[in-house]
C-alpha cells in the first residue's frame, strides 16, 4: 500500500501511539487500518501501534508494532491483566516520549487503558463510525478527549467532543472506470452478515427476474463470513437462493483481497447495499471512487447522494428496489464517471482523511 505526504514538513515531530483491531494488508474487512497507520507515519516522527491482531504488513522505518496479547501473561487474572497492560502502556508512553494516542475504532481500549493515559497525561483521539450506541461506547466517550467520525450518523452520542471528518478511501486502488456497455452484473461487497440484510437482495433478484426475465442480470455477493453467526446466516441465505430457483442468478464469490476488488467494480453496472449499520460502508465509497453507480439504503449516504435520488433506497420493498435497479441499468450510459468520483476526492479519500486526522491530533496538543 502506498502512502503520500499530507501536511508537508511539520515543525512538530509528533510521536503517536495508535491502538487498533488489526494490522494486516490482507484482512477480510480491516485492511484499511494498516493503510491509515502508513499515512499517519508519513506525517509523524514516530508511530507505535498496539494491535489486537497482526498479519501481513509493510512496516515503515518509523513504525513499530506490538501485539496486545504478547503483553499479558496467559495465567493472569482479570485484575492482573488490567494492571500489567496499564503499567506497560504507561512505561511505553514515558520511555518513548509519546505525545498523543489515536484509537482507531477499538473503543474499548479507551477505558481499559484510561489509567495509563491519565497518569501519563496524554490526550486521546477516538475514531468511531457505526450507528449503534452501546454502554461500552458511552464509557469510552467519557474517557477520551475527542471523537472523530465519518458522518453525523456515525456517532450518535450528542457531544461537543465529536468532529465529522469523512472516510478514507485509497483512490489509487480504485481508479476511475472506463465505461463498458451492456453490463448486467450487480455486486454487493461486504461481510455476509445478518446486519447487512443479504436476504433482501435475494428478494430483489427474484423481483427482477419476474419484472424483466429477458435481462441476464446477476448478483455477485463478495465478502467473507467471519463469525459462527455469519456462517449460519450464509447457510440460510444459500438455502433461500436455491428454494427460489435463483442459483443461476446469484453467485457467492466469498472473500476477495481489497486490491483485487476493482476487477468486480469494473464489470458491474451497480453496487447495491442495503445494510443496517447506520454508518458509511466503505464499499459504497470504493464503488463511487471508481465511478460505479450505487444503490444504498444507508442514511449516512443520503446527503452525499442528494443529487442522485435514484440511488437512494428509502424503503425495504423488493419490488421498488428492483425497479430502481432497472432504472439505474437503463441510465448506465448516462452517468459521468468523474462526477461520481468527485464525490470522494477531497471528501472521503485517504489523503484528506489523514490530513483531518492530523489536524485533530495537532489541536489536541495545542499546536498552531
Amino acid at each position: 500500500m502506498m502512502a503520500s505526504k499530507i501536511l508537508g514538513e511539520s515543525k512538530h515531530n509528533m510521536k503517536l501511539l495508535v491502538i487498533n483491531f488489526e494490522m494486516d494488508e490482507l484482512s477480510a474487512v480491516l485492511s484499511w487500518q494498516a493503510e491509515v497507520v502508513y499515512n499517519l507515519a508519513i506525517n509523524c516522527d514516530r508511530v507505535v501501534v498496539l494491535t489486537e491482531k497482526m498479519g501481513q504488513v509493510s512496516i515503515p522505518h518509523n513504525v513499530s508494532i506490538v501485539q496486545l496479547s504478547s503483553i499479558i501473561k496467559k495465567s493472569a487474572n482479570k485484575i492482573e491483566k488490567i494492571v500489567s497492560l496499564n503499567t506497560y502502556v504507561y512505561n511505553l508512553i514515558k520511555t518513548l516520549d509519546i505525545d498523543v494516542c489515536f484509537i482507531h475504532m477499538a473503543h474499548e481500549w479507551a477505558y481499559r487503558l484510561y489509567p495509563a493515559f491519565k497518569a501519563a497525561n496524554i490526550p486521546v483521539l477516538l475514531w468511531y463510525a457505526h450507528g449503534s450506541v452501546t454502554k461500552k461506547l458511552k464509557i469510552a466517550h467519557k474517557c477520551v478527549d475527542r471523537v472523530v467520525t465519518s458522518t453525523p450518523e456515525g456517532f450518535r452520542i450528542p457531544s461537543s467532543k465529536v468532529h465529522v471528518i469523512g472516510q478514507g478511501i485509497n483512490t489509487k486502488e480504485f481508479p476511475t472506470l472506463v465505461y463498458k456497455s451492456h453490463m448486467y452484473n450487480m455486486i454487493y461487497v461486504g461481510r455476509i452478515s445478518k446486519r447487512k440484510n443479504i436476504e433482501l437482495l435475494v428478494d430483489v433478484v427474484q423481483e427482477i427476474k419476474e419484472l424483466a426475465p429477458e435481462l441476464p442480470i446477476r448478483l455477485k455477493l463478495i465478502g467473507p463470513s467471519l463469525t459462527l453467526d455469519d456462517l449460519s446466516y450464509d447457510h440460510d441465505v444459500r438455502i433461500k437462493v436455491w428454494k427460489a430457483g435463483l442459483q443461476d442468478r446469484i453467485d457467492f464469490i466469498g472473500y476477495v483481497p481489497q486490491k483485487f476488488l476493482c476487477r468486480y467494480y469494473e464489470d458491474a453496472f451497480v453496487h447495491i447495499n442495503v445494510s443496517r449499520t447506520g454508518s458509511m460502508d466503505k464499499s459504497v465509497l470504493e464503488s463511487l471512487a471508481m465511478g460505479c453507480p450505487v444503490l444504498t439504503s444507508n442514511e449516512a449516504f443520503f446527503d452525499l447522494l442528494k443529487n442522485f435520488p435514484e440511488m437512494l433506497l428509502r424503503e425495504e420493498n423488493p419490488t421498488k428496489i428492483a425497479n430502481q435497479v432497472l432504472e439505474v441499468l437503463n441510465k448506465q450510459d448516462q452517468y459521468k464517471r468523474d462526477e461520481l468520483q468527485m464525490l470522494i476526492q477531497g471528501h472521503h479519500d485517504i489523503g484528506s482523511f489523514t490530513s483531518k486526522l492530523m489536524l485533530n491530533l495537532h489541536e489536541l496538543l495545542g499546536y498552531d
